[in-house]
């Protein structure tokens, strides 16, 4: 067991560098890079198509989707609307995080 670096969030592991612990926005980037995979997929389209729904770079998909990438908050109410689910839903049945 660790203890914690006197900057807040950061735990000193016996043999180790500080490392940051897992916050809820990795938490949240995580879980919602899969769902929009999954969903995506289960919709069948292709990153592309979901970009140019959601007036973004279909790089930008990539980025959330391979590299958990945290979109803006519009860009999670495009997304969400894109694929058919509620924002207010998800947060509510993820709020674990």
């Amino acid at each position: 067991m660790g203890t914690t670096h006197p900057r807040e969030g950061y735990t000193h592991k016996s043999k180790g560098p500080f490392v940051p612990e897992k916050t809820v926005v990795e938490d949240f980037q995580c879980l919602f890079s899969k769902d929009v995979k999954n969903v995506r997929n289960a919709l069948g389209i292709s990153q592309e198509q979901l970009a140019g729904a959601v007036n973004c770079d279909a790089r930008t998909i990539r980025y959330i989707e391979e590299e958990g990438r945290c979109p803006s908050t519009i860009l999670f109410l495009r997304i969400c609307g894109a694929l058919g689910l509620s924002p207010s839903k998800y947060l509510e049945d993820n709020k674990s995080f």
